[in-house]
């Protein structure tokens, strides 16, 4: 986590480009004032707008502005859900592979029992 009191500075711990970040944060500012992402259409669906803010222009996107620390932190690729998750049966039950169903447990896994 990399903490700084400028976007400036933040960009510097990070290792990139200053004029870059600020360029990007400049870029975001704009669509959040314009209410319109154009670069990702962020806020242009019910789905989108469901956990959003009905207050600003684009219920998705706030500026971001003076505050007293930006933050930032390092993003790794990673595979959403869990892997199959549990093992289901047709009936409210988790199976083993090699087990029959037990229903002392319910089901939650992803992938449901061919």
């Amino acid at each position: 986590m990399k903490k700084a009191a400028t976007l400036w500075e933040l960009a510097e711990l990070m290792g990139t480009d200053p004029g870059r970040l600020t360029a990007s944060v400049e870029r975001l500012n704009g669509y959040a004032r314009a209410g319109r992402d154009d670069d990702f259409g962020r806020g242009t669906s019910a789905y989108d707008n469901y956990y959003g803010d009905p207050t600003l222009p684009n219920p998705n996107l706030v500026e971001l502005s003076t505050a007293p620390y930006y933050y930032a932190m390092p993003v790794h690729p990673g595979d959403l859900g869990t892997k199959g998750g549990l093992l289901t049966a047709p009936t409210p039950a988790c199976c083993a592979r090699t087990a029959p169903p037990s229903m002392a447990c319910t089901q939650q896994g992803t992938c449901p029992w061919p």
